[in-house]
């Protein structure tokens, strides 16, 4: 895509400031047997605001053999945590609501493993204090997109279901989403033309049925983009079969690894760039 001059004296967006928010968990749902929604609540959220559909935050957790995060304490630039004290563990979420007139924010955790997300989602209970900031990133759909292939496992239905929320119904969409079993399948709802695949994994390895499911699907020119995000291998071996086998342009194709077998610590921000 070449630069306008325009395009080029536009400013650049700016930077939301980094905000620490103290916050307290309200209730606990457990949404499928794998899935944990972690409603969380408090005068921190007052100014929280969304930009774009698919956006995460970021939450900070006890460190191992720690039942509690710092308390944040004040400084120029606004709440920190304190200097002298290590930092603690954080994990991103995507929000899977929020509602601001009651202050509340709904954030849905994987339960898999033995890692800090899974372990805050199993003890976590009301009244528990929790500092989160974000959100920030997002999915900006280009307004010339009218098809979009959409494929993810259950790290990524909060942000799968908050972008079919906001597809016009102008647009189509073929889903391809990979769980473990029936039992963790969830409602989804969109304006769009929505054709919804549910891929049981059973036991199979992550991110294999998603790859055959794209390797068989149906991908427009022009006016498509195929918008992944699952573990990262397989999200990288789907990414470079779009690039290099079927010769899809890099603005055609939206990719993001939202976790990886075997990693504790997986990046937050691995959109897959290295493979072009």
């Amino acid at each position: 895509m070449t630069t306008t001059e325009t395009e080029q004296t536009l400013p650049p967006r700016p930077r939301r400031p980094r905000v620490l928010r103290t916050l307290e968990v309200r209730t606990i749902t457990q949404v499928t047997p794998r899935v944990t929604r972690i409603t969380l609540t408090g005068p921190g959220l007052t100014g929280f605001a969304s930009r774009a559909p698919a956006e995460h935050v970021k939450v900070f957790l006890p460190r191992p053999g720690e039942t509690d995060i710092p308390q944040t304490v004040p400084s120029p630039d606004g709440p920190i945590f304190p200097p002298d004290l290590p930092r603690p563990l954080s994990r991103t979420y995507t929000p899977r609501q929020f509602r601001p007139d009651a202050l509340e924010l709904d954030v849905d955790v994987v339960r898999h493993g033995d890692g800090p997300g899974s372990t805050w989602a199993a003890s976590a209970k009301p009244g528990d204090s929790v500092v989160i900031v974000g959100p920030g990133g997002g999915y900006h759909r280009p307004a010339e997109v009218s098809r979009l292939v959409i494929a993810g496992d259950e790290t990524s239905l909060p942000a799968i279901s908050i972008v079919l929320a906001t597809l016009p119904a102008s647009v189509r969409a073929d889903l391809f989403i990979e769980i473990e079993d029936r039992d963790e399948e969830q409602p989804l709802e969109s304006a769009a033309q929505v054709t919804l695949n549910w891929l049981h994994r059973e036991g199979a390895a992550p991110g294999g049925l998603i790859d055959a499911a794209i390797r068989s699907a149906t991908l427009s020119d022009g006016d498509g983009q195929v918008w992944v995000a699952c573990e990262a291998q397989a999200m990288r071996r789907i990414r470079a079969y779009l690039l290099h086998e079927r010769g899809l342009a890099p603005s055609a194709i939206y990719t993001r690894g939202y976790w990886q077998i075997g990693v504790a610590n997986h990046p937050d921000h691995d959109y897959g760039e290295d493979v072009s």
